[in-house]
């Protein structure tokens, strides 16, 4: 099985292994677990199939930066996490975006808060 993403990221692979009374899909978990879906029954999963699940990643969640204006912290490319100002962020953002996003780091008037320019 491939490694997380992220810490925060579990991927749980299933396997088709036939059908229950009700035509749910009878699962077993890579742990020797089983489980039922009719979804993916009715999705065409079929006996034999492999089904790797990834839980979606939790929603951002405001909170206030020590100069008080809102932000939320959201995860970048590379993995590590940003905190970017509150209103550039919608419902179902789950990873900075340059275009759309702008890092607080640009907007705090907490100057501790800032990262230093080691440019010279």
């Amino acid at each position: 099985m491939e490694e997380p993403v992220s810490k925060d990221e579990r991927r749980i692979e299933l396997q088709v292994v036939g059908n229950d009374a009700t035509g749910a899909l009878q699962l077993r978990h890579d742990d020797g677990g089983v489980a039922t879906s009719r979804c993916l029954a009715d999705a065409g999963f079929k006996d034999g199939d492999r089904v790797l699940l990834v839980p979606a990643p939790a929603p951002p969640v405001e909170v206030k930066c020590r100069c008080g204006a809102p932000i939320v912290v959201l995860p970048t490319g590379a993995g590590l996490q940003m905190p970017v100002d509150a209103e550039t962020v919608q419902a179902g953002d789950v990873r900075v975006d340059v275009q759309k996003h702008r890092s607080h780091f640009v907007t705090c008037t907490a100057t501790e808060n800032k990262p230093e320019d080691k440019r010279g």
